[in-house]
This record gives structure tokens, sequence and C-alpha cells, in this order.
């Protein structure tokens, strides 16, 4: 058997589905937001049903979208960011510039607090400078650490002899290297930063799906869908729950892919609080970078819209008289 789950905002289902592919089993709970472990309580809640249903033993796989990522970002439920830029000469002004962040932009009025430092390395990385510079991002408030260096790409070993020492020191970090291989390096501090605000978030729930479906009783490796339709273990989770973002939307576009034969076609998924949208061409999903409030990032997933109508949607008739957009006056709802 494998086990699908997906987390929406007004339900949290799953399926299994045997050898043939066909459904064996089925499980519905509300989605756990009021929860005080969160929306991984009723990832846990369904798969145990489903466990109870078939067997334990029968399940060798188990794959769940999660909307923590999105959410987190949507709700400003981050953590503020230290951002430690490094840059060696003739580069380190244009690079201090490019990673000077007082903030990032998440929502209309929510916004990821940061605390930046820069290091000169151009005669090498002064390690204890550098654990100067963690630990005062630490004293201003960050919870996480993102590491950005210009050019990276080619050669991670400052970033990751950084995020070693902020390992040390007991947070959590994110190398601006690791999320993606661009040069541009506002690109990359931008995203290793989003990456960053939600770590904790993302680290706390991998553990609580892990635990949960190990007291279930199911050994099976535990999968979590990504914006790009693909998945990753819990180990990837934990390190770049970025990839996660628009999760729910890939795995309602992998289902139709997987149902139907799909040309070009445009998918609708209507759910009790939003709706999305997503296109299909020549059998492959449209794919773009996600865009974080005005920014963008290096992380790639489904080319999508998302509506915040849906099927608990209450919708209003404005009231007769005169429209305030054009001349006309509206008529009485009847």
């Amino acid at each position: 058997m494998r086990v699908g789950v997906d987390v929406g905002g007004t339900f949290t289902k799953a399926v299994a589905l045997d050898a043939s592919g066909a459904v064996a089993a089925r499980a519905v709970r509300p989605t756990t937001h009021s929860h005080p472990d969160g929306v991984a309580a009723g990832v846990v809640e369904v798969v145990a049903d489903i466990a109870s249903q078939v067997g334990a033993d029968s399940i060798e796989l188990v794959t769940h979208s999660t909307t923590q990522a999105v959410n987190a970002l949507l709700e400003g439920d981050v953590v503020p960011v230290g951002i430690i830029g490094m840059a060696s000469a003739p580069y380190v002004r244009k690079a201090r510039k490019r990673t000077a962040m007082q903030k990032i932009e998440l929502t209309d009025g929510r916004a990821m607090q940061t605390v930046g430092e820069f290091l000169d390395v151009t005669n090498g990385l002064d390690l204890d400078a550098a654990r100067a510079a963690v630990q005062r991002a630490i004293a201003n408030g960050a919870g996480a650490i993102a590491v950005s260096e210009a050019f990276a790409p080619d050669d991670t070993t400052n970033e990751d002899a950084v995020a070693e020492l902020v390992s040390q020191l007991g947070l959590p970090a994110t190398t601006s290297a690791e999320l993606t291989g661009l040069y541009g390096l506002e690109l990359r501090t931008v995203t290793a930063a989003v990456n960053a605000s939600i770590l904790p978030i993302a680290m706390r729930t991998a553990e609580i799906v892990e635990a949960g479906v190990a007291a279930a009783g199911i050994g099976a490796p535990v999968m979590v869908m990504r914006g790009d339709g693909g998945a990753t273990d819990l180990a990837g989770f934990r390190k770049a729950p970025a990839r996660t973002l628009y999760s729910g939307p890939a795995a309602s576009v992998a289902g139709a892919l997987r149902s139907e034969r799909i040309g070009d076609a445009v998918i609708v998924e209507v759910g009790g609080t939003s709706s999305n949208v997503a296109a299909i061409h020549a059998g492959r999903p449209a794919l773009s970078y996600v865009q974080v409030g005005r920014h963008a990032t290096a992380i790639r997933a489904l080319d999508v819209r998302v509506a915040g109508v849906a099927g608990g949607s209450m919708l209003r008739t404005p009231p007769a008289g005169p429209c305030s957009r054009c001349s006309r006056s509206r008529p009485a709802p009847p």
C-alpha cells in the first residue's frame, strides 16, 4: 500500500492505493489549525486511521502535501533572520549593498525582519570574526541564519563553514548555494532568507509527522510533496522547506496527470478556503519561479494562481445605489 495525504484549508484527507492503483482505504479529518502541533497533527491522525484499516505492515510509502511553508509566509509566522553576507575584493562594496536588507516583504502588511552582518573575506574567512558576526545577529533577535557569499556557486567552502558555526551555536541555517546555482547575489540572499525564516516551524513539523507515523507502527519512509511536483524526504524538508511552497496545488496537478492522459489543459481545484488554477502544456505542468511579496526567489514551483474564494466562501451582493467605480446605479438585488 502507498498512502497519500492532502492537507487542505478545511479538511485533511488520506487514501491508500494498493498495488493495482485502486483506492483501498480513505480517511478524513478537519484540518487541525488550532491543535498545538498545527496541521501536522491532522496528517498523523489520518495516517493512523489508514494504518488501522489496511495494517501498518502493508504500507510501503507515505507522502503528504503541506500548507506549512506557504501559510507561514502568508501569516507572517516566521522568525527574524540574520543575514551573513560575504565577498572578497573587488566586489566587497557591491556585495555589501546586495545583502543588506532591513526587512523582506512577505504580503501586504507583513514582513520578515532581518539582521544584517557582512564579512570581507578578501584574505580568507576569519572564523573568529564569523562567529562574532553570528553571535551579534543572535543577540539582535535572529532565530535562524542565512549565509550568502558573492559567487558562492563556484565555491561553497566559506558558506559551509559559517553554516557549521551556526549549527554549533544551536540555530538552523541556510546557505544560498544549497538552494540554487544561480549567480544573482540578491536573488540568492532573498531565497536563503525566506527558507531560513521557516526552518524552525518546518523542523518541528517534520519531527511531529515522523514520530506520529512511527507511533502508528509504520516503518515506511515519509515523503513531502515539493511545489514543482516532485517529492523530498523529511531530511530534505527540514533543510529546504521553501521547496514545498505550493505543495498542495502540485499534488492536485499530479493527481490529474496520474488519472487522465492530458496534453494541454487548465486545472482548477476548488477547495474549502481557496481555489487553485494551474496549466499543463504538452503533458507537463507549467513552472515558474516563486515570488514572495515583491521579491523573486530561485525556487521553482508550479505556475499557480491562488484565489481566496472556494466552497466555503460567502458571497455578498452590494446594496442598490450609485456605483463607486462607474456612473451607473446598481439594481436592487432580486
